[in-house]
């Protein structure tokens, strides 16, 4: 009975650490999309410069490496998900700059 009982705390907590796990993913891949079409609004309204929009793709592309090096070992621990944060937020802050320096295409 005792070893059912520990079995069944271990199955929950893990559960837990899974559904965390997933929620943080998700939240980084909200803010990609929603960094996405930040940029492609910026190209549509002529904000963006051709140079730009490359510079702040090549951003993104940056940052879905580290993401995917990040979940490498299948999940994502609170230092990956801090600096993938960071990143995203250097990356947000510098999409924000470009459209608004008074540059047009």
């Amino acid at each position: 009975m005792k070893q059912l009982m520990s079995a069944l705390v271990i199955s929950i907590f893990l559960m837990g650490v899974f559904f965390i796990n997933t929620a943080s993913a998700g939240r980084v891949h909200e803010r990609q999309v929603n960094q996405q079409q930040r940029i492609g609004q910026g190209v549509k309204s002529g904000e963006l410069t051709k140079r730009e929009t490359a510079v702040l793709a090549h951003e993104q592309k940056q940052i879905r490496l580290l993401k995917q090096r990040s979940w490498h070992d299948g999940r994502l621990t609170a230092n990956e998900r801090l600096r993938l944060q960071n990143v995203q937020d250097r990356s947000s802050d510098h999409i924000y700059a470009l459209k608004h320096n008074n540059r047009e295409r």
